[in-house]
């Protein structure tokens, strides 16, 4: 196996004006998308993602009607909102913020240069001649 640091996250809340760190919305709007986060389930009464970011994303695509706020947000504010869910999931996933060099190892093997990468060691007679 390949040793690589492994980081346990543990879950954080959500709050009423943590949307609000986004461009261009309010603390107000923020509350508003809390809200309907709560009220389809998504978020528990302790204010902990009940749902994978993934999951809202796609059940707010699917059913905008249910998620009105979520389908007139803009493109970079809609993945902004689902980056800000994701801060605050704790399920385990391999993270590009994490273990870089890991991901490089893994991105050189199976790079189409393999073969000029992986050479014989090199090796040196150190006798006296």
């Amino acid at each position: 196996g390949i040793r690589t640091a492994f980081h346990n996250d543990p879950p954080a809340d959500l709050y009423s004006r943590r949307f609000a760190r986004i461009p261009g919305i309010d603390t107000t709007r923020s509350r508003l998308l809390y809200e309907e986060l709560a009220s389809n389930g998504d978020i528990d009464e302790r204010g902990y993602l009940t749902a994978s970011p993934e999951t809202v994303d796609a059940d707010a695509t699917s059913d905008p009607a249910s998620y009105p706020l979520i389908a007139v947000l803009s493109q970079v504010q809609r993945a902004a909102l689902i980056r800000e869910l994701e801060t605050t999931d704790a399920r385990p996933r391999f993270a590009a913020r994490r273990n870089n060099t890991t991901l490089d190892f893994f991105e050189s093997m199976l790079s189409n240069d393999i073969d000029e990468d992986v050479r014989p060691p090199l090796r040196l007679d150190l006798r006296a001649r």
